[in-house]
């Protein structure tokens, strides 16, 4: 029998050597200790290998390996030892093998298929158990799924940076430098500024100052946290958050064209009257006529989006929001324009 480890890694390199990294880590620390749950990577080690998954844009596994406690992506954090497996190294072979045929690089997700589902896979194959706290992110982070589409897209490329590399042996050592960088920089960006702003006496001015960089990313990630914070019933947590994602939401509102600002506004409220005032607005009437019927392509385009997203429990709720929107936006237009959109 050989000894199996999980090695733990914040998602930050030892030269990212700003404030925010210091916050991230500690972040992922208290999550850690907590039960909460942290941004981490993992990787297992059996017979002197580690092993992780991430996506691949081209066909292909997405699972690979790299020398123990050194993936060249992140920040060694810890190790845990899992226990022995009773497999023999041709038998640990075997399932790797097997693995690598089921876990492709194209299938990465954020929420349902990580490089923390797979250590979970891999372990029980092996006969013992990852600790829960691992991928704690992960779980019931379907409640904003449906709205993070776009960042799941983000974070399967982020993941690619690795196995890329590791599959692309025609690459020369700059480019595969410049690949890491480049994969890197992109991973650690919305994770970094949600750190700086948990941390900033004043989360509106902070969120204003880095406005430019509140993407996607940032809000699925602050979203996730605010879903998992509330399960586990930690109030100063959840205040935190809801006062950090409401600075960032309203810096972020200040940059987008009206007819996108209008049809936030609309989502965020519950009721069909709530959702008239808005609309009975001088601005909203702006909103829906200029270019050319623009909001309603928009609200076309997001409806279809969400439909061919997988069933989930916020999904039917929010396609009968964008059409009670889409109704109710088209009875503001005047008459000669609502056969317009």
């Amino acid at each position: 029998m050989t000894e199996v480890y999980l090695h733990v890694y914040d998602i930050t390199r030892e030269t990212d050597r700003s404030n925010a990294k210091a916050v991230l880590t500690s972040l992922n620390g208290a999550g850690r200790w907590t039960g909460l749950g942290g941004i981490f990577h993992g990787g297992i080690e059996v017979f002197d290998v580690e092993w992780s998954y991430g996506y691949m844009e081209s066909p292909g596994t997405g699972v690979y390996s790299c020398r123990p406690k050194d993936n060249p992506m992140y920040t060694f954090r810890e190790t845990r030892s899992l226990g022995k497996t009773r497999l023999s190294p041709t038998e640990v072979k075997v399932v790797i093998r097997r693995l690598q045929g089921q876990w492709q690089g194209s299938d990465y997700t954020l929420v349902k298929r990580n490089c923390n589902h797979f250590c979970e896979e891999l372990a029980r194959q092996l006969g013992v158990e990852v600790p829960g706290w691992l991928n704690r992110l992960a779980l019931g982070a379907d409640v904003v799924s449906t709205l993070t589409n776009q960042a799941t897209e983000n974070a399967r490329w982020l993941s690619a940076g690795l196995s890329a590399i590791i599959h692309a042996q025609a690459l020369d050592t700059r480019q595969r430098q410049d690949l890491v960088r480049e994969a890197r920089n992109m991973q650690m960006d919305a994770t970094k500024l949600l750190a700086l702003l948990l941390e900033a006496p004043n989360a509106q001015r902070a969120a204003e100052e880095h406005v430019g960089s509140l993407t996607e990313q940032f809000f699925a990630i602050a979203s996730t946290y605010l879903t998992m914070a509330k399960k586990e019933g930690d109030a100063e947590v959840v205040t935190r958050l809801e006062a950090v994602l409401k600075a960032a939401m309203d810096e972020k509102q200040k940059m987008l064209r009206p007819e996108i600002q209008l049809l936030n506004r609309l989502l965020a409220v519950e009721t069909s009257a709530e959702r008239k005032q808005v609309l009975n607005s001088a601005a909203a009437g702006d909103a829906l006529q200029m270019n050319e019927g623009y909001f309603f392509r928009l609200l076309e385009h997001m409806t279809v989006d969400v439909k061919r997203q997988p069933e989930n429990a916020g999904k039917a709720p929010l396609v009968a929001r964008l059409e009670a929107c889409k109704i109710e936006a088209l009875e503001r237009l005047p008459p000669t324009q609502k056969a317009a959109p």
